[in-house]
């Protein structure tokens, strides 16, 4: 049994899972343990293993002000080194607190946020609505949360015209994943979590300012991470990682082709790609976008027209493509991998999928490999929690940080969605609260 912080009262039992990948050990990560907890309330927060038995304490002064985060009181900047007990700050309280903290514990009776009246391909069903009824207070096993980011992805997008496979019931909010901080805990539930500060995931609901779900949806920030990486950190890495590490077998050293790199997804590649120990190429359609994914760590970029994409000059060189793109790209990029390469299929935003060749698939002995790390982990029972401390491990240890290429308040979050619909958006978008 492992002795936690105060703050978290129940038991955890740490016991490694006997079917951890094997790509985790090759890559060096720190194991990943599931943590049972022993409270009749079946509740679960997945904490990065490098966090296991490290102290956290937090206050907030009445000015709204930030301290360190541990026992220790003394100031310190967000993201830095508290001098006295050399703990790293991760947490972000409010300092205007929107007018009124308790606006951000759910005791008004509306609440802003985003919300999709009808599917519409030019979003027009989207509207933001000022006074949205509050969410409901939380049952059993439950928690509200008040966001203080929500970040974007395409699907997000999608959901709007009712293009993804997903199709939430109308009305709904969109927004799969946020942060934020835990203001009211359901039966079976300390309230030593209120306050804390935590990841929210799921297939909406983070584009307002609070939500109640349940307390397994809610995962530790991991150090170093603000409150908009943290907002940002989950899809683009946890698809990243399921597709290079365990889907595709990635080893150190391989050559890794990321196609679409200046989006969200695709810089997540590029990091991903970089800290599992590969050789990157990424290739992008602007100059802007390939400036971010060699700040993510591309050893190499490559323009492209994304008409006519040309790969002449990468024949037979790559053992892995990582595609979110589709399109015009997918058969030039085929030709790009060695025999037995993979192709890692991510999404379509150029469009409609295109025909394989099956012939050529034969000869070159090449795997084209389906990527949905969602469906993996309910596919493989005891997979998801491991992945999710694997790419919360990575970013603890500074290995990994979601690329931020827009940062918007909650009001202008139309503004990141037209972005993201005419393609000139580089990286992820933050939506703040």
């Amino acid at each position: 049994m492992v002795a936690m912080d105060q703050r978290w009262p129940f038991g955890f039992d740490m016991r490694a899972d006997a079917g951890e990948d094997a790509a985790e050990a090759e890559h060096g990560l720190v194991p990943v343990e599931r943590y049972r907890l022993s409270s009749p309330a079946a509740f679960q927060i997945i904490v990065p293993a490098v966090m296991v038995n490290r102290t956290r304490r937090y206050k907030r002064d009445d000015d709204g002000g930030n301290f360190c985060a541990s026992a220790c009181s003394d100031g310190v900047q967000a993201g830095k080194l508290c001098q006295s007990c050399q703990s790293r700050r991760r947490r972000r309280l409010p300092a205007d607190s929107g007018a009124d903290f308790r606006n951000r514990r759910g005791e008004n009776r509306s609440m802003r946020a985003w919300v999709c009246h009808s599917l519409q391909d030019d979003r027009s069903g989207l509207r933001f609505e000022t006074e949205w009824p509050e969410p409901t207070v939380p049952g059993a096993g439950e928690v509200t949360v008040a966001l203080t980011a929500a970040s974007l992805n395409y699907p997000d997008l999608l959901m709007l015209s009712g293009g993804y496979q997903y199709r939430p019931e109308l009305p709904f909010i969109p927004g799969m994943e946020g942060c934020g901080i835990i203001t009211a805990v359901g039966e079976g539930l300390s309230g030593e979590l209120i306050d804390e500060h935590v990841i929210v995931g799921g297939r909406g609901g983070c584009l307002a300012e609070r939500m109640t779900l349940p307390a397994s949806a809610l995962r530790i920030v991991p150090d170093g991470l603000h409150d908009d990486e943290a907002a940002a950190h989950t899809v683009g890495a946890l698809t990243a990682y399921v597709g290079l590490a365990v889907r595709g077998r990635m080893q150190a050293g391989e050559r890794v082709l990321v196609l679409g790199a200046g989006g969200g997804m695709g810089l997540a590649a590029v990091s991903m790609a970089v800290a599992l120990g590969g050789e990157v190429v990424a290739a992008a359609s602007t100059p802007e976008k390939l400036a971010a994914a060699k700040a993510c760590g591309a050893h190499e970029t490559l323009l492209l027209d994304r008409a006519a994409p040309d790969f002449s000059a990468y024949k037979g060189h790559f053992d892995l493509v990582f595609d979110p793109v589709g399109g015009p790209a997918v058969m030039p990029a085929l030709r790009t991998l060695r025999w037995g390469g993979r192709y890692l299929i991510i999404g379509f935003v150029a469009g409609a999928p295109v025909s394989l060749p099956l012939n050529r698939l034969l000869l070159a002995g090449t795997e084209v490999i389906g990527v949905r790390a969602g469906e993996y982990a309910r596919q493989v029972p005891g997979s998801g929690p491991r992945h999710l401390r694997a790419i919360d491990t990575l970013a603890a240890e500074g290995k990994i940080n979601p690329f931020i290429g827009l940062r918007v308040p909650l009001d202008r979050a139309g503004e990141a969605f037209a972005a993201m619909a005419d393609g000139t958006l580089v990286g992820k978008a933050v939506v703040t609260f």
